[in-house]
């Protein structure tokens, strides 16, 4: 079984934004592969503040 792995700052996405990304993910995957719905798993990783930057500007937080 596929595994996407959504990886995000801490408070930025809200569940109803969860659901429309692993709902359009799992969409995309199964329409392009041919496979049900059920056998694609997307999973959310919260991370804390502060411990990402944007390449465009180092040291400031996503």
């Amino acid at each position: 079984m596929p595994i996407y792995t959504c990886t995000y700052v801490q408070g930025s996405l809200t569940p109803d934004v969860k659901d429309e990304l692993a709902a359009g993910i799992t969409t995309i995957h199964s329409d392009s592969n041919h496979v049900p719905p059920d056998y694609v798993n997307v999973v959310f990783a919260e991370m804390p503040p502060r411990t990402s930057t944007s390449a465009a500007v180092p040291g400031l937080p996503c």
